[in-house]
């Protein structure tokens, strides 16, 4: 989702009596750069801001328009203009104002004697009359465009002519929902509802998988993309300690996809498909039979050879494009590059079913047994897809010299995957047969990582549907996804460097995904109704929950194909939400929506705070629908809401900066912004550093002053970091106006925002509530747990709290917290162990009888260490923390501690430790599984002090700060 500035207002001033009242819809110019906010229409850069003028320019598309949402509440006749600002090359421009289905047509007049950029001046259209009182839309649209730019828009004026009562006011915009892994960012655990099991070979090298199926007798059959090209066979795959690996075939040029048909192996190459025969039994494939050679390949390092599928009597291939090193389409190409064919086995030759592909790794068998690919984003695909695959379909990627398919129009894809936000490189298709997930589309991807899954439907006999982010935590990016005979989800994984891999995981790896038994609340899916979206949910929803619209959010936007590599959003709007209907059995939530659009992708959000009948959190509230038809005569069902429905606060609004979304678009997949290694230097901290660098094949070193940050842009092959590739292109040609220099106050942003001195507040922080609990100077508000007026041992070192020596006792607030978000660093001594207790009772034998505990730990030298649920960051013997995220030993590490009611969160250096809630069974099984099981108040309390324990080891805390929770966050 896209987020606004909450200082973002279309104003709307009204004064009535003998003058004429006047209504401006006035847009600042700092937030006309704000990509998808309110009602803009297009992508925001495209009316970049000079001055506090909007100026549109560089309209590719016509129906690329700024538009805002007003109510009329007392109709009556107005008077409509524009105030316009001087600007040069906009004379001339027609346009028309539409307000509803009345229009006003007008032309930018000869702005040459206004003096002074900023010179503002009335522009009269006419006159309107707004018949009826209601929702109304006020569009500005080009008509024709003798220059680039069209128009210095400042304010469009609606004025109630004289005598008239016309009275309007600006329809308020919805509120975007907080953001956290599931709910508008990828997710960063394993799905509660499966188990995953390591069974990668450990002597075998360069274990990248690209192809898997299974043998008549339960072997596995595994293609590797290596040097030698080889195919193993293995018997127990799912038994590690008793796998037996052999190497079946190698000598293969590119093997990216295996199956088996009748007990045979059949291996896609880059130039053949191929049948591996073991004539005598030994085992190893001595012949390598081909069956079909007859598509057109050359060197070129992207024609890959997806597949092969077996279906009807059939194979069937993906043929990618060559492309160039920076990921621009090579032209020319050879023949029938880009295209799924069918392969008659008998005769080796091939026909085309499908055109306008670029990447398409990986077919599969979807619903109905009907065929699907994926496709990765670049040069005329605006975004990734998942497409079905049917013949005599073009599916928009286009190449010189011209496919014949590409006079056909574009198909639309089955789903859209908004890069980087829903997908980067999707993979193999996959359909799950049974379970709670029956029926749908599951497929992985190289770079985003983790799975994803497509909850599809059949609106006007084509297959359209709804995306959901499913699962993370897994041994590398998946490539290469199955449902084995025994029902689990096998996982062929594969990475290289760059935007080729998942940063930070393995390159190589074989997975399987076990379904268990857990129970887990999840939105299933997405349907398109012909008044908005009916969602379905895993269990029933909480008594209450569900009715508030609040607890919603709803955006669209469409892309548009273009040569330029990916593409914006364009007409993204946030859609607002009549209604929210729950079912009789609490499963499915329909949702009454204005405004919906054939052709658009919908992004809807279900807040995290919902809740299901057996008290589970939400794990995944996104749903991505690809609305290709809206179904006709198809009505959700609206409901009133009873009276003791459950109220929700969306939260409060999340500003970004609007050169984020230009990042995403163009620089995500190669420049990391938190200092991963990705194709390109990572965007940290980037401005004022100072590199080395490749010109004209001389070594120099730069700083990365704004100059450089231009050049590096405009004219990336000028100067090379060192240790990376001359392979970034040149993004001018696709940026729009203002962009570029939106990117570049967004890189300069990455340096952070100033930071507080140790143990002070940030104006910011006080305003939001923010207190500490320790000044770095005296531990006034501290006290010896248990002992309060014995001395403390604890003394102020460096600006932090310290552990003195043996016998300290531990450390306590006088104060309680109930709701509270606590904030501290630590770092611990060689060996050392320590913790931060929470909710302890005032009174009592020991802080941990009452209090849960985030621990503080050594995890290499201390014994600790050796149990999960005891090292850094744990939720002390409940909850394990993910491994490797603490600083070395004498480094300050990050905690964060979250409690409301019976929730609890911990953060460790920004990664989620512990997620639980010791309301449900699972949170109550923890406890009961652990050596507080019989401690009668331990986590009970609804309030209580905050302690730092005493362990006999050196420890040290310091910006130790609480905020209280409000009601409704």
């Amino acid at each position: 989702m896209r987020h606004f500035y909450p200082g973002f207002l279309l104003s709307l001033a009204l004064q009535l009596g003998h003058a004429p009242a006047q209504t401006n819809l006035s847009l600042p110019a700092a937030e006309a750069r704000i990509h998808g906010s309110g009602n803009l229409r297009a992508y925001g850069s495209d009316f970049a801001a000079q001055q506090d003028a909007i100026v549109l320019q560089g309209w590719e598309q016509r129906e690329m328009f700024p538009s805002w949402n007003i109510h009329v509440d007392q109709p009556g006749r107005v008077h409509v203009g524009l105030v316009l600002s001087s600007g040069e090359q906009t004379s001339g421009s027609e346009f028309e104002v539409h307000l509803g289905d009345q229009v006003l047509k007008g032309q930018v007049p000869d702005t040459g004697s206004w003096h002074g950029r900023g010179a503002y001046r009335f522009v009269s259209l006419g006159e309107v009359n707004l018949r009826k009182a209601g929702k109304l839309t006020v569009e500005v649209k080009a008509l024709t465009m003798p220059h680039r730019a069209v128009m210095n828009l400042k304010e469009v004026l609606l004025q109630s002519a004289r005598n008239s009562k016309a009275r309007v006011t600006l329809e308020p915009k919805p509120r975007p929902l907080p953001e956290s892994p599931g709910f508008g960012a990828k997710q960063d655990a394993l799905h509660p509802s499966v188990k995953a099991t390591d069974l990668t070979p450990p002597d075998i090298a360069n274990f990248r998988v690209t192809g898997m199926d299974w043998l008549p007798d339960g072997r596995m059959a595994v293609c590797t993309w290596d040097r030698t090209g080889s195919v193993y066979v293995v018997a127990n795959a799912a038994d590690p300690k008793h796998a037996k690996w052999h190497r079946f075939a190698w000598g293969l040029s590119e093997p990216l996809g295996l199956t088996v048909v009748d007990g045979s192996i059949y291996v896609a190459q880059k130039q053949e498909l191929t049948r591996l025969v073991d004539r005598d039994q030994d085992g190893f494939a001595e012949t390598h039979e081909c069956v079909a050679n007859s598509w057109e390949v050359t060197d070129n390092f992207h024609q890959f050879t997806f597949g092969p599928i077996y279906r009807n009597g059939s194979f069937y291939l993906a043929l990618a494009v060559a492309v160039n090193p920076g990921g621009a389409t090579t032209n020319p190409q050879v023949k029938d590059r880009g295209t799924i064919v069918r392969v008659d086995p008998k005769t080796g030759a091939y026909e085309v079913v499908s055109a306008g592909h670029r990447t398409p790794n990986g077919l599969g068998l979807g619903p109905d047994g009907e065929l699907f690919v994926s496709d990765n984003q670049g040069d005329w695909l605006p975004g990734n897809k998942i497409i079905h695959v049917r013949d005599g379909i073009f599916n928009g990627h286009r190449y010189e010299p011209l496919h014949p398919y590409a006079r056909k129009n574009e198909s639309s894809p089955t789903l859209w995957l908004s890069q980087n936000e829903f997908s980067n490189s999707p993979t193999q298709p996959c359909l799950i047969p049974r379970g709670t997930y029956a029926g749908q589309l599951f497929f992985g991807d190289i770079h985003y990582g983790g799975i994803q899954r497509g909850a599809l439907e059949k609106v006007d006999g084509e297959w359209q549907g709804s995306a959901h982010r499913f699962t993370a935590g897994l041994r590398g990016p998946v490539n290469r996804l199955s449902v084995g005979p025994d029902g689990a989800m096998w996982l062929g994984q594969l990475g290289v460097t760059g935007n080729w891999g998942e940063p930070g995981k393995q390159t190589q790896g074989l997975q399987r995904l076990e379904w268990n038994d857990a129970p887990v609340f999840d939105l299933l899916s997405a349907s398109a109704r012909s008044n908005g979206f009916l969602l379905t949910f895993s269990e029933p929803l909480a008594p209450g929950y569900g009715w508030d619209p609040r607890a919603y959010s709803a955006s669209q936007w469409r892309f548009v194909p273009t040569v330029n590599y990916g593409g914006p959003k364009v007409d993204e709007t946030q859609l607002s939400i009549s209604s929210a209907s729950v079912a009789a059995d609490r499963r499915s939530v329909f949702l009454q929506i204005d405004g919906l659009k054939e052709g658009h992708c919908v992004m809807l959000r279900v807040a995290r705070e919902m809740a299901s009948e057996a008290g589970r959190a939400l794990w995944s509230g996104d749903a991505l629908y690809t609305l290709n038809r809206i179904p006709r005569n198809r009505p959700g069902l609206v409901s009133e809401a009873p009276e003791t429905h459950v109220r929700f606060d969306a939260g409060a609004m999340t500003e970004e900066h609007p050169g984020a979304a230009v990042y995403r678009t163009y620089c995500m997949s190669c420049h990391s912004i938190d200092g991963t290694k990705l194709v390109g230097p990572s965007l940290k901290n980037l401005p004022g550093s100072r590199h080395a660098v490749i010109t004209d094949g001389t070594r120099r070193e730069i700083v990365a002053d704004d100059e450089y940050l231009i050049k590096s842009i405009t004219h990336p092959e000028a100067d090379i970091v060192e240790g990376y590739q001359p392979i970034m292109p040149n993004l001018t040609a696709a940026m729009q106006p203002g962009q570029m220099e939106s990117l570049i106050g967004y890189i300069k942003s990455l340096a952070g925002p100033a930071v507080a001195p140790a143990n002070s507040l940030t104006d910011e922080e006080k305003a939001r509530g923010w207190q500490l609990l320790f000044d770095g100077k005296s531990l006034a508000g501290w006290e010896r747990y248990g002992a309060p007026n014995e001395p403390v041992g604890w003394t102020v070192q460096d600006g932090s709290i310290a552990w003195a020596a043996g016998g300290a006792g531990d450390l306590a607030t006088r104060e309680e917290f109930g709701d509270f978000e606590l904030c501290y660093d630590w770092k611990i001594s060689e060996g050392g162990n320590s913790g931060v207790m929470f909710r302890v009772a005032a009174g009592g034998d020991a802080p941990w009888h009452s209090g849960m505990e985030m621990q503080v730990l050594d995890d290499a030298r201390h014994s600790d260490g050796k149990l999960p649920t005891h090292r850094a960051g744990a939720a002390y013997d409940l909850v394990a923390p993910p491994e490797g995220i603490t600083k070395p030993v004498g480094e300050w590490n990050q905690a964060r501690i979250l409690c409301k009611g019976r929730r609890v969160e911990l953060r460790l250096n920004g990664t989620v430790t512990a997620s639980l809630d010791l309301a449900t069974e699972e949170g109550k099984a923890l406890v009961a599984g652990s050596k507080f099981k019989e401690l009668p108040l331990f986590a009970r309390l609804a309030k209580g002090r905050i302690v730092l324990q005493d362990h006999g080891d050196p420890v040290w805390f310091r910006n130790v700060k609480i905020r209280l929770m409000t009601h409704g966050e």
